[in-house]
C-alpha cells in the first residue's frame, strides 16, 4: 500500500502484472498518468484521489479516483488498451482530461461537464454509461474520436455524447439528455446514429437529438423526442429514417438539408414557419403525417405531402411522385437507393461537390447531373456474353 501526502509528483515504478494500490492526497493532485511500461505517475493537480491501479501487459485501469477540479483520472495522458471506470471529476473530465488514447474504455465515469473527457483525442474507444451533472455525458472540449461506441452516456441538462469536436465513424446508440440527446455543435462523419432519447418536456427547446451540428453520410434512425429533433446545423448525404416527435412538430427545424433521404418519420418531416429549412436535392417522402409542415425553402428536391397552410418557395422541385426507392427491387442495391426509372434521378442542382465526394453508400457523389437524394445512381457493370459458333 503506497500513502503520501506531499505537494510534488509522485512516481510508482512496477512490472507488468503488478497491482497496485493507493490513496493519495495531493496538495494539490489528483491526475494518474501511466508514461510508460509499468510507471505510474500523480501529478500535482487540484482535488483529492483515492482508488486501486493496476498495470499489466501495456494496460493501466484507473477506477474510483476523485478530483476536485477537472480530470478525475489522468491529466494529458497517452494510453493503450486501459480502462477508466467510476473516476470523477467536480467541474469536467470525469475520466481523462486531454491526452491520447487508444483502445481504451470510459465506463460509468462522472464529472458536472464531461462525463468521461474533456478535450483529447480517442480511437476505438468505448464511452459507455458515463454521466455529466450538466452537459455533455461523455466528451467535451472539442474532443476528436475515430471509430468509437458511445452507449448509454447521459447529461441531465443537455448533450448526452459530444458538446463539439470531430467524430469519425462512431456508433452513437441509447444515449439520453433533456435536449441534444447525441451532440451539440460537433462535426459527425460518417456515424451511425440510433435509439438515443431527450427526457425533456419542454416543447421551446430545440434539437432534441442534434444541435447545430455539421453531419456528413450519417443514418440517423429510431431516435425519439418530443419535437424538433435536428436543429440548425447542415446535413449532407444522410438518410434519416424512422425518427419518432412524439408531439408531430417536425423532425428538422432552421436546417440546411442537401442531398439527404428523409423518410418514414413519425410526426412529420420538415418544420417551417418563420424559421425555415433549407432543402437541395432532398428527398422527402413517406413521412406522417406531412413530409412538409410550414413554409419551407427547396431547391431540386422531392416531397409528398404538406400541412394545409405551407408554402414552398423555390425552383425544379418534384411534388407528390413516388420517388421509386428500390425497397427490395434489386436485393444488391441499398433498400433506399434509386430504380432506373426514378424521376430523382439526374434532377438534382450544382451544390458543390468536387470529382472525390461520395454519397451515403461512398460512391462517387458525380456521375453526370447529380440524383436527388442520399444515393446516386450507378448503373450495375454486367458481364459481357461472348457467343461462339
Amino acid at each position: 500500500m503506497l500513502r503520501a501526502e506531499t505537494n510534488a509528483a509522485v512516481t510508482v515504478s512496477v512490472a507488468a502484472g503488478t497491482s497496485v494500490e493507493f490513496a493519495l492526497m495531493l496538495r494539490p493532485g489528483s491526475a494518474f498518468v501511466k508514461q510508460g511500461a509499468g510507471t505510474l505517475t500523480a501529478h500535482p493537480y487540484p482535488g483529492y484521489n483515492t482508488g486501486s491501479l493496476t498495470i499489466g501487459e501495456g494496460s493501466v485501469v484507473f477506477s474510483n479516483n476523485v478530483s476536485g477540479s477537472s480530470g478525475g483520472a489522468s491529466k494529458n495522458a497517452s494510453t493503450t488498451d486501459c480502462l477508466f471506470i467510476m473516476n470523477v471529476a467536480t467541474n469536467g473530465a470525469g475520466g481523462s482530461n486531454g491526452g491520447t488514447h487508444v483502445n481504451a474504455r470510459f465506463i460509468r465515469n462522472r464529472a458536472r461537464y464531461g462525463g468521461a473527457g474533456d478535450q483529447g483525442t480517442y480511437q476505438n474507444c468505448l464511452f459507455q454509461d458515463n454521466v455529466a451533472t450538466d452537459y455533455a455525458g461523455a466528451l467535451t472540449g472539442n474532443a476528436s474520436s475515430y471509430d468509437c461506441v458511445f452507449e448509454g452516456n447521459v447529461a441531465t441538462n443537455n448533450t448526452g455524447v459530444a458538446l463539439g469536436g470531430t467524430h469519425y465513424r462512431a456508433l452513437m446508440t441509447n444515449n439520453v439528455a433533456a435536449y441534444a440527446a447525441v451532440a451539440r455543435g460537433a462535426t459527425l462523419n460518417d456515424c451511425e446514429i440510433v435509439g438515443n432519447y431527450e427526457t425533456g418536456t419542454s416543447l421551446a427547446s430545440n434539437g432534441k437529438i442534434l444541435n447545430g451540428c455539421n453531419v456528413n453520410r450519417c443514418h440517423i434512425h429510431g431516435n425519439r423526442g418530443n419535437a424538433r429533433l435536428f436543429f440548425k446545423g447542415t446535413f449532407t448525404n444522410c438518410l434519416v429514417e424512422e425518427n419518432e416527435s412524439t408531439d408531430n412538430i417536425g423532425a428538422f427545424r432552421e436546417a440546411e438539408i442537401i442531398n439527404c433521404t428523409v423518410v418514414d418519420n413519425a410526426g412529420g418531416g420538415i418544420e417551417g414557419g418563420t424559421y425555415k429549412c433549407t432543402l437541395k436535392n432532398a428527398i422527402v417522402h413517406g413521412n406522417t403525417p406531412y413530409d412538409i409542415m410550414g413554409n419551407t425553402t427547396a431547391s431540386s428536391s422531392l416531397y409528398g405531402t404538406f400541412s394545409a397552410g405551407s408554402s414552398v418557395t423555390g425552383s425544379g422541385n418534384i411534388v407528390g411522385e413516388d420517388p421509386r426507392f428500390n425497397l427490395g427491387h434489386n436485393p444488391k442495391d441499398a433498400w433506399y437507393a434509386l430504380r432506373t426509372r426514378s424521376p430523382a434521378r439526374d434532377a438534382g442542382m450544382e451544390v458543390g461537390f468536387t470529382a472525390t465526394d461520395t454519397d451515403f453508400a461512398g460512391n462517387l457523389r458525380l456521375n453526370g447531373t447529380v440524383d436527388m437524394g442520399c444515393y446516386e445512381f450507378w448503373p450495375s457493370i454486367k458481364p459481357t456474353m461472348i457467343m461462339l459458333h
